[in-house]
């Protein structure tokens, strides 16, 4: 198993058979104040889907900072989140 970093708190747990999109936070309190858990976003049997909805997240992620009236502004953020996620995965 391993963990990758995507951006921010986006990770990608890699295993054999699955891949898991996860988002990193930090217990706020109770007994494990302070430490790193990782939350599931979704399962999927690839990499490749895996990154898709990494992408797909992150769009939403930026949606909900930005005010967004037009489909132009929408198409902005879409471009510029696979161009962001693209550019992490190009060798």
């Amino acid at each position: 198993m391993a963990r990758v970093h995507v951006e921010n708190d986006i990770y990608i747990d890699v295993e054999f058979k699955q891949c898991t999109l996860e988002r990193k936070s930090i217990v706020k309190e109770g007994d494990n104040k302070g430490k790193e858990v990782f939350n599931p976003v979704g399962y999927y049997g690839s990499l490749g889907g895996a990154l898709r909805a990494a992408l797909r997240l992150k769009v939403v992620l930026e949606l909900s900072k930005s005010a967004v009236n037009e489909l132009s502004d929408l198409a902005e953020i879409v471009q510029r989140s696979e161009e962001e996620i693209i550019g992490l995965i190009e060798i």
